[in-house]
């Protein structure tokens, strides 16, 4: 069983691009390697309000993604300055 790890900025980005194009659920998700079901619900979650016709991924305010010396991200939360 593979083990979970979260879309990143990149694959957010690739799944709104590949939609846009006309692509197919099964065509993303085999073009980013992942399950179906997870470019699915991306899809739903980032929807907008009028409908499924788009995608908007959200932007990674307040929130930056690293990578780590053993290779897996990690979301770390960003504060801002207390100046």
């Amino acid at each position: 069983m593979r083990s979970y790890s979260r879309l990143s900025e990149h694959e957010r980005d690739q799944i709104g691009i590949l939609r846009a194009a006309g692509r197919p659920i099964g065509g993303i998700a085999r073009a980013l390697g992942r399950a179906k079901a997870t470019i699915s619900r991306e899809l739903r979650r980032n929807a907008p309000p009028r409908g499924p016709t788009g995608y908007a991924p959200p932007p990674m305010t307040g929130s930056t993604v690293v990578e780590s010396s053993c290779c897996k991200m990690s979301l770390v939360r960003v504060m801002p300055c207390c100046a």
